[in-house]
């Protein structure tokens, strides 16, 4: 059966700058780009989301809500460059088949390959903690098509981390509906 893994990366964007600089970890951050004649949040961290910024709004009114907002200039070509890294890594460290998925994701057909880990949440395990160790937030969702797993990365709010989806006739319990069963567990240190 296929099995499609989607990586959320909620601050791409700003976990990029952070990666690239010596900037502390506990200061917000935001990425901003010129729209016309006036320059608009483009990203925003954790930090900055919990101050209540967030992509859209101008510089002023974030920087009048949150005086020592770092600010750093939106670089799309250097993000989606970076996606294109980490489909690499993932196509040499968990399957043949990675991609980015723009502005701030990732697609890797792991069909097959959970075996070799130990099974899928294993895998998903190593996957996310080698992400979270690199300070790149993630949520990931598991599916038998991308689509699903798109949206149970991006959407299922039941917890942080990682979970998976199968279709009736796959290896874990189905619901009395018959419908997909999510199984999804806490795990510290994701979003």
């Amino acid at each position: 059966m296929r099995r499609a893994v989607s990586l959320y990366l909620p601050t791409w964007a700003t976990d990029r700058v952070r990666r690239r600089t010596d900037l502390p970890r506990d200061k917000p951050l935001v990425t901003a780009a010129r729209q016309r004649s006036r320059r608009v949040l483009m990203a925003a961290d954790d930090v900055a989301g919990r101050l209540g910024l967030k992509a859209g709004m101008t510089v002023a009114h974030a920087q009048a809500l949150v005086p020592d907002l770092m600010i750093a200039e939106h670089d799309p070509s250097g993000d989606v460059a970076g996606l294109q890294g980490l489909a690499a890594w993932a196509v040499r460290r968990y399957s043949p088949i990675a991609r980015p998925d723009p502005p701030d994701g990732l697609f890797i057909d792991s069909t097959g390959c959970d075996h070799l880990f130990g099974g899928e949440e294993p895998m998903l395990a190593d996957l996310h903690d080698r992400l979270i160790r690199r300070n790149i937030a993630v949520r990931i969702g598991m599916a038998d098509t991308p689509g699903a797993a798109y949206a149970v990365a991006r959407h299922d709010r039941r917890s942080d981390w990682p979970c998976t989806s199968r279709r009736r006739g796959g290896d874990s319990a189905e619901p009395a509906s018959g419908g997909a069963t999510p199984a999804c567990r806490h795990r510290d240190g994701a979003l």
